[in-house]
């Protein structure tokens, strides 16, 4: 009887576990369908572009070695190179059924708008906080003078006053 028992949990954990498996698979199936209605494979190589050419405006000394920058960054970060990992990183995110319910929006026409739209949306919104963090840099430096000469203000009093002390 023991037996049995035995083979009968052994068998029903095995289909459990064959049930895992294959609905892991659907679900990784699902956000691959999902990264492709999102486009996500092109979104990720603008990417690298964008960091070629940030790298660049930041080391202008390095333009003859624009070749290599972007074989770096597609070895990296390009695609092939964080696909299965961002797909992990979904999977545990949001649900098969969720992720099913937002591949359904980018395969409408609104969805494909905002697809359309976020990479212009982002860059605009970069040139935005950019701007405004340039209008309030005299602020933060005006904050930082004044932290810094309160800061040897008390630190010229602690001297003073130890001096004090020793005499």
């Amino acid at each position: 009887m023991r037996v049995s028992r035995w083979i009968v949990l052994c068998v029903a954990a095995s289909l459990v576990a064959g049930n895992l498996r294959a609905d892991e698979k659907s679900h990784r199936k699902a956000v691959e369908d999902m990264f492709k209605a999102a486009q996500m494979e092109k979104l990720i190589q603008q990417m690298t572009v964008t960091l070629v050419a940030q790298h660049l405006q930041q080391e202008p000394s390095l333009a003859s070695y624009k070749e290599i920058l972007e074989r770096f960054y597609t070895r990296t970060v390009g695609w092939a190179a964080i696909k299965d990992e961002i797909i992990k990183l979904y999977m545990k995110e949001f649900t098969e059924a969720e992720i099913k319910e937002v591949t359904a929006f980018y395969n409408s026409a609104t969805g494909q708008k905002v697809l359309s739209s976020m990479p212009t949306l982002m860059a605009k919104t970069t040139e935005l906080a950019q701007y405004r963090i340039k209008l309030g840099l005299l602020d933060l430096y005006e904050d930082v003078r004044k932290k810094r000469d309160a800061d040897n203000a008390a630190g010229t009093k602690k001297t003073t006053t130890s001096r004090e002390d020793k005499d």
